[in-house]
């Protein structure tokens, strides 16, 4: 009963220490799938690549153009696709980080033309500053 007593009393204070830390320190990297033809993959992007940009008001202009945000995107599906031209934006997003004044970007493309058999697509974050965040190939 004692080691109960301990061990409870252990997780108590585990969490009222992790429920006083700042709420963005909480925040988990966002995650978003891509199937690239034979192959799918797992974009993330980190806490720490959000919140090491400035924060952004959304009164004022967007930090990073779309136009921008489109070429930043192509280049990163070209590193995992030789026709990367032949496909189009279908979806931009611009999402809050949970309990900041932080913003990043999702792009997502699709192949041109394709019929409804086709399920490629491709989705990538960026943080304000134009910086992608990382594939992994999923197994």
């Amino acid at each position: 009963m004692k080691r109960f007593l301990v061990s409870l009393g252990t997780i108590v204070v585990a969490l009222a220490a992790f429920s006083q830390t700042d709420p963005a320190a909480r925040w988990f990297a966002a995650l978003c799938h891509s199937d690239v033809g034979s192959t799918k993959y797992t974009c993330r992007i980190s806490r720490e690549i959000v919140l090491g940009c400035p924060a952004w008001d959304p009164s004022k202009p967007l930090p990073l153009s779309l136009a921008e945000a489109e070429r930043l995107a192509r280049a990163e599906l070209a590193k995992l696709t030789k026709d990367e031209g032949t496909w189009e934006v279908t979806k931009y997003g611009l999402q809050r980080a949970t309990s900041t004044a932080n913003w990043y970007y999702s792009v997502e493309l699709h192949p041109r033309n394709a019929d409804r058999n086709d399920h490629r697509s491709f989705a990538v974050f960026l943080n304000t500053q134009g910086q992608a965040g990382t594939f992994s190939e999923d197994r």
